[in-house]
């Protein structure tokens, strides 16, 4: 009888074992369904295992289940208060949420739990941001750059929180590392060009709008702001080649047919001219 119990326990692990495994692969494929009906097997054998209720609730806050990913992670945390995974997890989802406080709360204590874990300065800083507490956003933001200088996204938002308190060349810098990390970062490109604009230095504008065209030709607004710049310095030949291909991208655009329409007025193509203006 007990060789048979033992037996039983054995294939009961395999299974357990098994479950796991095709549940942590279907995680890391983005198989989020998938990894679920794993995981819950596998909590069927054995349901007082905080890292498969972790897991679990974090591939349901993937597919926005919201409570039973907070569910999941608090049960977890009933079980082995120690793992930080579920603490920053429900950090994520608090903040989600807009429970900016509670956010907080969570990714402190994450990162009482694990030191190492920089991204939670990250998140508890964007929480901070979102309570318009920006002296205190800069702080954490601060902080992870001072750990790990390539962080884009963290310098990224560090330039936001420096732009929004007026600290204009702070934030300048801040984008043109964020470029030195990732090139193609339309968004900090977008912010330079706007930077430049407002100190009316089109030139810079221009090559950053040209940047981002480089990395996405379609890009529409990009293309706009191009042709808007040419309209304004009476460049009408190449203000309308950047509508030109902005229609492209969005034929009804009414701004757009406006524009070529001016443009073709401007270089005195008449025909063209009232075939955009209606």
């Amino acid at each position: 009888m007990f060789y048979v119990e033992e037996k039983m326990l054995i294939f009961l692990n395999i299974v357990r074992r098994t479950g796991e495994f095709a549940s942590i692969t279907c995680q890391k494929l983005h198989k989020y369904s998938n990894a679920v009906k794993y995981y819950e097997s596998s909590l069927s054998l054995n349901h007082a295992n905080a890292k498969v209720l972790c897991n679990l609730g974090y591939c349901y806050s993937e597919l926005d289940e919201v409570d039973k990913a907070i569910d999941n992670c608090e049960e977890s945390i009933k079980i082995d208060s120690e793992y930080y995974l579920p603490h920053y997890i429900l950090g994520n989802l608090n903040y989600k949420l807009k429970n900016y406080d509670k956010s907080i709360i969570f990714f402190e204590k994450a990162l009482e739990l694990n030191s190492n874990l920089h991204e939670a300065w990250y998140k508890i800083g964007l929480n901070h941001f979102s309570k318009k507490k920006y002296d205190k956003a800069i702080a954490c933001y601060q902080k992870v750059v001072s750990l790990d200088p390539k962080n884009d996204s963290c310098l990224e938002a560090l330039g936001d929180a420096y732009l929004i308190t007026a600290q204009v060349d702070k934030a300048f810098d801040c984008y043109q590392k964020v470029l030195g990390v990732t090139p193609g970062s339309t968004s900090s490109l977008y912010k330079l060009a706007d930077i430049y604009t407002k100190q009316e230095n089109l030139k810079d504008a221009v090559e950053c709008y040209k940047d981002i065209i480089k990395y996405d030709p379609y890009d529409f607004l990009a293309l706009q702001k191009l042709g808007d710049i040419r309209l304004t310095e009476k460049s009408f030949i190449e203000a309308l080649g950047y509508y030109t291909k902005a229609h492209d991208v969005k034929p009804e655009e009414p701004s757009i047919l406006k524009n070529l329409a001016k443009c073709y007025e401007k270089i005195s193509i008449f025909p063209k001219a009232e075939e955009y203006y209606k």
